[in-house]
């Protein structure tokens, strides 16, 4: 069962993408709710229609499975500096928008597993909420909270939590 923190924080996850409407942020379709309890047990999103960045570090020989079988990344996609470049850019823009936002969102778990790619590997988009942060508490606040996933943590942050 889930605590009463676990359930607003799904809650809040799904109406944060709800209220996002950027290229570059995947799109929120619908939630699957447990009114007896106020839980949120699925978010639906759009759908990938390539891979994420993660599978795309990989090449098929070391077992990398795409989201989309029918597509194979690694023939389709000619990685050059100009799509790289322009990934980068994606990134930005979409972390532009959460950062501008009226509450501010603050990702916190931004990782290759959690970017994904669709049209032809053409355009990149932010997903997986889960970690995210409102932007009501202080700078010092936020800073002292160490979540996400370790391996992409900023240095500073990952000394802080050892």
């Amino acid at each position: 069962m889930n605590t009463i923190a676990e359930c607003k924080h799904s809650i809040r996850e799904a109406y944060t993408l709800a209220t996002c409407n950027h290229p570059n942020i995947v799109k929120f379709i619908g939630a699957s709710a447990n009114t007896r309890m106020a839980d949120i047990r699925c978010v639906v999103i759009e759908r990938a229609t390539d891979a994420s960045l993660q599978e795309g570090k990989h090449p098929p020989s070391l077992g990398a499975k795409s989201i989309s079988p029918s597509f194979d990344i690694y023939s389709k996609v000619n990685y050059n500096i100009w799509r790289v470049m322009l990934w980068a850019l994606q990134l930005a823009d979409g972390y532009n928008y959460l950062h501008s936002c009226a509450e501010p969102i603050i990702h916190r778990d931004l990782k290759s597993a959690n970017i994904l790619l669709s049209d032809e590997c053409s355009t990149l988009k932010i997903s997986d909420f889960g970690s995210l942060e409102i932007f009501k508490r202080s700078k010092e606040e936020l800073q002292s909270v160490n979540q996400g996933s370790l391996f992409y943590m900023a240095l500073e942050v990952q000394r802080r939590k050892s």
